[in-house]
Order: structure tokens, then C-alpha cells, then sequence
């Protein structure tokens, strides 16, 4: 008759009782604590917390419709190369109309420029709460007398500004030679 080796016996780890709470290995002290932001410490070293006041200068105060409107390039120009090169192209043309309440209002020149910034609303939202104060909400609206007709645009012109305004265009031209034919 055969029989089965048995497995060796491990002992039990010995648990420490629930009387006695655990002894740190190794104590320090600590200072005392500094007085930072109200708190201070009474002499048995717990923190007491002491309420501060919002004062009045706390209170959010929107920027003015015209300050919105005379840094808005500079802010978008702030944005290029963190989003891309299109949304920033779009948002150079974009007009700002309107600001109360928290929502921002935009006027773009195509249902194409409505859906780009639809598409980026969560992204501009924070963007603009670093400049405004608040997340706005975007009230995005096409405005036919923005675009520019077809007739009376040069394409020469056209094209030279598609290059100064892009470098990756500006690239191509330059090492394919590409070049608009009358």
C-alpha cells in the first residue's frame, strides 16, 4: 500500500492582540507646527483649523466684452502647437459678439467652423477659464458676413497667406516647387 507524502507543517504567524496597539519601531518629534493659512496649534500639538473669510476681493468679476475682444488673437497665437493647426486657424477668424453670464459667444463663418469648435468644446472651455476665470459655455453661431466671396479673393494672395500662416505648406512649396498657374 502506497502512501502520500505530506506537506510540511508552517506554523502559524502569530498575530498581535487587539489589547495591545503596535509599537513603532523608530520614534521622532516633530516642531512645532507654523501658523499657515489661519491654523494654529494649541499646546497639546492638534491642529486647529480657523475659518477664513471670503473677503470681497474674492468675489469673480467677469472681464470686460472689449478685453475679451482686443486679446483674443494673443491668446489664440498662445495656443499654436497645443491644439491643432486648424482649430487655431479657425479660431483666428473667430469673432467674439458676447459675454455675459457665463456664456461666450462666437460668430464663425461656416457650419464647418460651428462643428470644429463644437467638436473642442470641453478643450476650449478649460483653455478660457485660464484667461477668463471660469469655464464659459460656447454659444457658436454662423455669420454669412464673415466669409469672404469667392470673386474677391486673389488666389495669388490666397495662396501666400496659406503658406506664411503654415510652415508645413510653406515646406512643401519650397522643396516640390509648387506654384499656382493663371
Amino acid at each position: 500500500h502506497r502512501t502520500r507524502p505530506r506537506a510540511p507543517r508552517i506554523p502559524p504567524t502569530p498575530q498581535p492582540s487587539a489589547a495591545t496597539p503596535p509599537t513603532p519601531k523608530s520614534t521622532t518629534t516633530i516642531g512645532p507646527i507654523p501658523k499657515l493659512f489661519g491654523a494654529t496649534t494649541a499646546p497639546n500639538h492638534k491642529l486647529n483649523i480657523e475659518p477664513i473669510s471670503a473677503g470681497a476681493s474674492d468675489t469673480f468679476t467677469p472681464l470686460p466684452l472689449q478685453t475679451i475682444q482686443d486679446q483674443w488673437l494673443q491668446w489664440v497665437s498662445d495656443l499654436n502647437g497645443t491644439v491643432s493647426r486648424f482649430l487655431s486657424l479657425q479660431l483666428q477668424k473667430t469673432v467674439i459678439t458676447n459675454y455675459k453670464e457665463d456664456i461666450l459667444e462666437l460668430r464663425v463663418d461656416s457650419e464647418f467652423g460651428v462643428k470644429m469648435i463644437e467638436e473642442h468644446d470641453a478643450t476650449l472651455r478649460d483653455w478660457l477659464k485660464q484667461h477668463l476665470g471660469q469655464k464659459p459655455k460656447l454659444k457658436v453661431q454662423v455669420d454669412p458676413s464673415l466669409m469672404a466671396p469667392a470673386s474677391t479673393r486673389d488666389p495669388f494672395e490666397a495662396f501666400k497667406e496659406i503658406q506664411q500662416n503654415d510652415p508645413i505648406v510653406a515646406e512643401l512649396v519650397k522643396r516640390f516647387g509648387a506654384e499656382l498657374k493663371q
